[in-house]
């Protein structure tokens, strides 16, 4: 067995990791280390994240434990939008899209910023009758500015509109919702209040970015990337 091969924890469209480890990465990790690698067809740092197309699965169909987080590629190309890029139709239902964007940034790889979207599941297709779920979804794509400038997204930051997005492949992070649990204090709250913990916690995470920019160590690659995208625009 080669040692790419003890990388790859996925089969049959399941994450199976060895007892004892999770797989729990951050926002700024997602997007550069998983989500910007895959589009740039780097090497990923393990193959962890099964390629799913997530309206053929209603949230609780999806291979694996719904105990857990799932965490998979999906290629918009293959989504069922219906024309609709705030929502996304599956079998028994529908996600829509809640809350505002959230931009995450590393500065080693500017102007390439990631942006996150958060959808909650309707059961039915018939908006009278629908019924909001327990699951949500977080995706993540990478964009550009239109200009292709590290100063445009800086003073853009509260804004998509300058925004392209980068490649079909996006992230998903699919979970159950737990309820309040008032004996223990455990769980999450209502959905308005995740997504205002969402917006709150956004500079806490901007923070952290500079912490973890060790992460990034292949500065060869990383420049690489930067230079074809303002090719790319210099020749459009």
């Amino acid at each position: 067995m080669s040692a790419i091969d003890k990388l790859n924890f996925v089969k049959d469209g399941v994450r199976k990791l060895p007892p004892g480890f999770r797989f729990e990465p951050t926002d700024e990790e997602i997007v550069f280390q998983y989500l910007a690698r895959k589009i740039f067809s780097y090497p990923l740092p393990a193959s962890v994240i099964p390629e799913i197309n997530i309206c053929k699965f209603d949230p609780w169909e999806l291979p694996g434990d719904s105990d857990q987080d799932r965490y998979l590629f999906s290629n918009k190309e293959t989504s069922n939008r219906n024309g609709d890029p705030t929502s996304m139709v599956t079998s028994g239902g529908y996600w829509k899209e809640t809350g505002s964007d959230k931009q995450i940034m590393c500065s080693k790889w500017m102007p390439i910023v990631g942006i996150k979207k958060t959808f909650v599941f309707f059961k039915g297709k018939n908006s009278r009758a629908n019924s909001r779920t327990d699951w949500l979804m977080h995706e993540y794509h990478i964009a550009r500015p239109v200009g292709n400038s590290a100063s445009n997204v800086q003073q853009r930051t509260n804004s998509q509109d300058s925004l392209v997005q980068i490649g079909n492949w996006v992230l998903c992070h699919i979970f159950l919702k737990k309820r309040s649990n008032k004996a223990d204090g455990i769980g999450r709250s209502s959905l308005q209040d995740f997504t205002t913990v969402e917006t709150s916690s956004s500079e806490e995470t901007d923070s952290s970015s500079a912490s973890s920019s060790s992460l990034y160590s292949d500065s060869s690659a990383l420049t690489e990337v930067s230079s074809n995208v303002s090719s790319d625009d210099q020749n459009a």
